[in-house]
């Protein structure tokens, strides 16, 4: 296990078609910059199989919370019960039952997978967490998941790695991902996001 920073992003994060259980909101993104609110969201798949990209079960501080009974992208992921919540001081993203398929020889697994971000009076701060979690490696050792990471942990597992509680941004704003998977093709799944920022 290793730590790691994150270099501040401005992806554009453009809108994906899935297979979605429990009727939750799909939701075009634009820069965090542009964007303006805080906001939280379960998935997002960037640079992954499917062709487009974008947001699952997006949560604004107009718009909340946000609810499904679960989320399906076929072959990738499948999660429990969601809920994310923003208000215009703090944002949560809560994520139960969390499978991916990161390869045919990989599997993450995560129970109550969570990240959060608050609005302070000098600056924003956020963190993450989870209930229990463990990467399946076929022919391999199972890793288990610390429950409550340090921001930037990293873990290895064959052809990739994750990093748990990943966060990206600057005193005025930052994105904390729960769960941010690199299976090693350049794809990236970004599980239990929270935005938060002090712009007036």
């Amino acid at each position: 296990m290793r730590i790691r920073r994150r270099r501040l992003s401005t992806t554009v994060r453009v809108a994906m078609s899935v297979a979605v259980a429990g009727g939750i909101m799909l939701a075009t993104a634009l820069p965090a910059s542009a964007e303006g609110g805080d906001r939280a969201w379960a998935v997002q798949d960037y640079n992954g199989s499917y062709a487009a990209r974008g947001l699952i079960a997006v949560a604004t501080d107009y718009h909340s919370p946000v609810v499904s009974a679960g989320i399906t992208l076929p072959g990738l992921l499948t999660t429990g019960a969601v809920m994310d919540k923003a208000t215009p001081y703090l944002s949560s993203s809560q994520v139960d039952s969390v499978v991916v398929q990161v390869n045919s020889r990989v599997t993450v697994r995560a129970v109550g997978l969570s990240s959060w971000c608050r609005v302070g009076t000098s600056s924003v701060y956020g963190g993450a967490a989870l209930g229990s979690g463990s990467v399946l490696q076929v022919g391999g050792t199972t890793i288990p998941l610390p429950v409550n990471p340090a921001a930037g942990t990293v873990i290895d597992f064959a052809g990739g790695h994750l990093v748990l509680n990943d966060q990206d941004g600057s005193p005025s704003e930052i994105t904390v991902y729960g769960m941010d998977i690199f299976p090693g093709n350049g794809a990236e799944i970004r599980l239990a996001a929270a935005y938060c920022d002090s712009f007036v």
